[in-house]
């Protein structure tokens, strides 16, 4: 991997250590959110929003000290049970794995989180950084044997930009 790819997602994950698991949900297909830090209700959202978020898409899994705990094609009830144990982690560490960019987060109770994708494309993983919302947005992701960095403004004329790392 390149310098400037690992710096810049070092900088980015950097706020992400030492945070609490204090909330996760699944949404559409399966989706795994995992939210991060002091929690905050925007409007009339379902789900709070963490200082930072972990969104897993198409696979994922959750691993134990010695065996796979759960994944996105585990029976629910499973998953249900694997997925409590999240709440009594804090993040360690965050690293990328692999030429495709696939992320890992190593929690403080032993749990590891990895993306994984078995499916032509892309790593299909975003870390979102909510320090400053509602009014920035920034994202970052997998693309192109790359990352993509995202910031949306919620300014009147709605200002993205996209940065592309190699």
């Amino acid at each position: 991997m390149s310098v400037p790819l690992i710096k810049y997602f070092e900088t980015f994950s950097a706020p992400l250590i030492g945070l609490p698991v204090t909330h996760y949900w699944l949404g559409h297909e399966s989706t795994l959110f995992i939210e991060f830090g002091a929690l905050t209700i925007e409007g009339r959202r379902s789900q709070p929003r963490g200082r930072m978020t972990l969104q897993l898409q198409w696979d994922w899994r959750l691993e134990g000290r010695r065996t796979i705990l759960c994944g996105r094609t585990t029976d629910a009830a499973i998953s249900a049970r694997s997925l409590r144990l999240l709440k009594s982690g804090v993040v360690r560490s965050v690293g990328l794995v692999g030429y495709m960019k696939e992320l890992e987060v190593f929690l403080t109770n032993d749990l590891r989180l990895q993306s994984f994708s078995c499916s032509r494309g892309d790593p299909q993983w975003c870390l979102l950084d909510n320090r400053e919302r509602p009014t920035l947005y920034k994202c970052l992701g997998a693309r192109s044997l790359g990352l993509v960095a995202q910031t949306f403004t919620r300014t009147p004329d709605k200002t993205v930009t996209e940065e592309f790392i190699r």
